[in-house]
């Protein structure tokens, strides 16, 4: 009832009498008054029960901005470009000037390095959170707007170091005004290397997660009334953070390995066999092949690839591409005296797992079946990306043009000391040997780059041939080449080098000092037909080319003294390398009492014998090394010339051929440098590849602490080492071949290539490197290229940071001669106790008995665009581990 219209009806009732009226009226009043205080509490209560509910409405509605934000964090984050957010350490205030810290790690397979989203750098919203400026919800690029908003508060990353179960041992959080606060043990690197894939235990057997991680964040959402803020609200939450190979999905949350995505990822380039249908050879399951990863962790490489035609997509012993097979055969010609009896026994309960077995892993390690076309190497008539080019007409060409004719002991003949010329008995074919004779042979190669290079001193790669070298007994084997061998039939020969480096060092004439000058001769006629020296053809050397016939060839006795020819050089700058001659001579009929000098002038007048032609050659085609020209002979004319210096008969003459000088000394040169290798712009050394034999023991070092060095057997025509019986390299198991970096130059540089030394990208020549040829197709041979190469095993690293690269190689490694039983010292327990460390790219591959591989690690990044063909289908077409936050494992809310 109204109270207004109850106080209408007491004013005009009837009147009663004056007591019943006063009476009346007054409980009337205070009925009145009842309804109207219970009316206005009723409207109180009702007002304030609608605000409680609103306000709880705000609230709740601000929690729900929050757990919003987290979302879209969370999703931002979880997109290919922007995942190393998921784990990067770092303080919120860096994330937008950041741009390598975050990039994602995931490239292409194809070496065009394209990452996610073309760049692989977050996107602006990805890295905007860490402004914790508060976003619109419905447009998270817009800031302070929007009635429903949320800010990131705090993130905080939590790992473990490698194989550690507690994930949440390393803590890292940080604020948008503040920089990082960590918990926990220290870490090397950056935290998000402590998320990885990486095998844990060394079995093989990592799965997603071994290695994984948490992230938490914390987002404050409010709402907004009016330009008000009327509620806020704090939630965290933690995700869960599991690595996963780039490009393949990771699959449900119970999975344990990349879910329904059963495609090769993290494909390495370390390890590739098949090339040019070659095999791998795998029977025990008793080696290692193993890597360094990011956390200097000593763990199994992820797999190697076998090559396989296109539409091909297996790789075992079931298609004959790792032996033993069915169709193994037992040859000695090749190598194999066990195949086919391996074969009987294939499934011996050492051939380790079923996939073993059956070929498609080795010693646990998954065989890849890829239809890669590989880089090519090229030669001499073909395009490539690695041959090197050699200065025509230098001594690396000239030994290649002579189908790698050098004198037997040339390549270890350092003398530069002797009294006569050094009378080394001539080999038509050599071949380059480098030929142990025991187990203390030893032989070193230096690349020696000087701090302040001249064009005199200028960088180059030296060998000593003695146990314990010392600075006078390192031999320059990468020289110019000043050179005359008659062929032209004319005293005006220059078959040197064309880049001869001073210029001027080149022949002159030996009276006027003209440019090229001609050799002068005593006969006043200057006849290269008659006379006693003249031009005629010879084939005392090899071949049938024309030679300089000295002495008596007019068939008159010659005087002493009266028989000589002669001819100048300009040498200037050389005063202190030592420049020595080099020459093929026979004698003819001379007798104890005869000798031809070999003398060398400043001046033309005053001469200096540098060796001598004497009985000890007659009848016999020889190659000749003179003593160093002494200082006081070096200059802008130094005059070199062959003189009788006793009578010779009327039937006593020399045959001279391939005369060769070397300014620097080094008269055995067949390596050179430059300033940039093929495929980067680093300088290099490149050499002839010389056939390695140290089946009697002995070593080979390798000193690359004046640069990187590259052997070379890519030449066409290079048929070196083409059967098993003769390889291009072989050793014993007691011989070494070893690999050594000292900080300066050293005469005995024994400092081994640490792990942590960094490798070249895949694709990229590195510090010792190996090329074969690209053509497998050479007359009279199998075409492949051999290499057997022994340990034992508790023998340390053979060779390090080398790269083989042979499409036609065969390679061949023997662990303790081959024993199957075998299991070395610390060969299981010892990280370091490796037989090789490097890439092998080969034909076929052949390790036999219990061998450990260290591979560095090779993902395609750097590869030429030779890869442009393409993965088998069952590859995921990317390289490298990224991240994915899943699984919310805590939450709590604030007010």
């Amino acid at each position: 009832m109204n109270a207004r219209f109850l106080l209408h009806l007491l004013t005009t009732a009837p009147k009663r009498r004056q007591g019943q009226a006063g009476f009346s009226m007054m409980a009337g009043i205070l009925v009145l008054l009842a309804l109207v205080v219970g009316t206005v509490g009723l409207s109180s209560l009702v007002a304030s029960n609608l605000l409680g509910s609103r306000e709880q409405g705000s609230s709740s509605e601000a929690r729900s901005a929050a757990e919003a934000g987290i979302d879209e964090i969370i999703a931002t984050w979880n997109q290919p470009q922007n995942r190393k957010l998921l784990v990067s350490g770092q303080a919120m205030n860096t994330w937008a000037g950041s741009t390598t810290t975050l990039q994602s790690p995931c490239v292409t397979t194809d070496g065009t390095a394209t990452r996610p989203g073309g760049t692989g750098q977050p996107t602006a919203q990805a890295k905007s959170f860490g402004d914790g400026e508060f976003r619109d919800l419905a447009d998270p690029s817009k800031t302070n707007s929007g009635d429903r908003q949320f800010a990131l508060v705090r993130v905080t990353y939590s790992a473990g170091p490698s194989g550690n179960t507690n994930r949440r041992a390393i803590s890292v959080a940080s604020t948008k005004t503040g920089g990082v606060t960590t918990v926990g043990p220290s870490f090397t690197g950056n935290f998000s290397d402590l998320i990885n894939l990486d095998d844990p235990d060394g079995t093989g057997a990592a799965l997603p997660g071994s290695n994984g991680g948490f992230i938490t964040v914390e987002v404050q959402g409010r709402v907004m009334r009016g330009g008000t803020a009327v509620a806020t609200a704090t939630v965290t939450r933690e995700f869960e953070v599991l690595p996963k190979c780039c490009g393949a999905s990771f699959g449900s949350n119970a999975a344990t390995n990349l879910g329904s995505d059963k495609r090769a990822c993290g494909v390495e380039f370390g390890l590739i066999t098949g090339i040019n249908g070659g095999t791998h050879f795998s029977y025990w399951a008793n080696d290692r092949f193993t890597t360094v990863n990011k956390a200097n962790q000593v763990v199994n490489i992820t797999s190697m690839i076998g090559i396989v035609n296109k539409g091909d997509t297996t790789f075992d012993r079931a298609n004959w591409r790792v032996a033993p097979n069915s169709k193994s055969v037992n040859s000695a010609a090749l190598g194999t005296p066990d195949d086919a009896s391996w074969w009987g026994n294939i499934n011996c309960p050492q051939c380790g797992t079923a996939s073993d077995k059956l070929g498609r892993s080795i010693s646990g390690i998954p065989i890849i079946p890829g239809t890669i076309a590989l880089p090519t190497i090229g030669s001499e008539t073909t395009a490539g990306n690695y041959y090197y080019t050699w200065s025509p007409n230098g001594w690396a060409a000239a030994t290649i043009a002579s189908t790698y004719n050098f004198p037997a002991s040339a390549l270890t003949n350092t003398s530069t000391s002797t009294a006569s010329v050094t009378a080394n008995a001539f080999n038509p074919n050599p071949l380059m040997q480098l030929q142990s004779s025991g187990a203390a042979w030893r032989f070193t190669f230096r690349t020696n780059t000087p701090t302040a290079p001249t064009a005199v001193n200028r960088p180059r790669v030296e060998v000593c041939t003695l146990a314990t070298c010392t600075s006078t007994s390192w031999e320059n084997v990468s020289d110019d080449r000043i050179a005359d061998d008659f062929n032209g039939g004319t005293y005006s020969g220059n078959t040197g080098n064309t880049n001869v480096t001073p210029a001027t060092a080149q022949w002159l004439h030996p009276d006027t000092g003209a440019v090229l000058g001609p050799w002068v001769e005593s006969d006043t006629t200057q006849s290269t037909t008659a006379g006693k020296v003249r031009i005629a053809a010879a084939t005392d050397f090899g071949d049938s080319s024309n030679a300089l016939r000295f002495g008596s060839a007019d068939g008159t006795k010659s005087t002493i003294n009266t028989v000589s020819v002669r001819r100048g050089i300009n040498l200037t700058g050389f005063e202190t390398s030592g420049p020595r001659l080099k020459f093929q001579a026979r004698a003819f009929n001379f007798d104890a009492a005869d000798i031809v000098s070999v003398q060398a002038s400043s001046n033309g007048s005053t001469w200096v014998t540098i060796g001598t032609i004497t009985t000890a050659s007659a009848n016999t085609a020889r190659t000749y090394i003179t003593d160093p020209i002494a200082t006081a002979q070096v200059g802008a004319n130094t005059r070199i010339r062959f003189v009788n210096t006793t009578e010779l008969a009327a039937d006593e003459t020399v045959t001279i051929d391939n005369l060769q000088l070397a300014p620097r000394g080094g008269v055995n040169s067949f390596c050179e440098y430059t300033a940039t290798s093929p495929q980067t712009v680093l300088p290099g050394f490149h050499c002839v590849g010389p056939l390695i034999n140290l089946n009697s023991g002995g070593g080979v070092r390798m000193d690359t602490t004046g640069g990187p060095i590259s052997f070379y057997y890519s030449q066409t025509n290079d048929i070196r080492g083409s059967t098993f019986g003769n390889p291009l390299i072989s050793t014993s198991d007691t011989a070494t071949i070893q690999h050594f970096r000292c900080a300066t130059l050293s005469d005995n540089c024994t400092t081994e290539i640490p792990d942590s030394d960094p490798y070249s990208d895949v694709g990229v020549p590195d510090r010792l490197n190996f090329f074969g040829r690209d053509n497998g197709s050479l007359t009279g041979t199998p075409g492949q290229q051999f290499i057997t190469m022994a340990a034992t095993g508790t023998a340390t690293g053979k060779i390090s940071r080398a790269w083989f690269y042979l499409p036609w190689g065969n390679l061949r490694l023997r662990s303790d001669g081959c024993q199957t039983g075998v299991d070395p010292p610390g060969f299981a327990t010892n990280p370091n106790n490796w037989s090789i460390n490097g890439r092998i790219w080969v034909s076929s591959f052949r390790p036999c008995g219990a061998f450990h591989f260290r591979i560095p690690p090779s993902s395609s990044v750097g590869l030429s665009a030779a890869f442009s063909t393409g993965f088998n289908p069952d590859y995921v077409q990317w390289t490298g581990v990224d991240w994915v936050a899943r699984a919310v494992s805590s939450s709590r809310n604030y007010q």
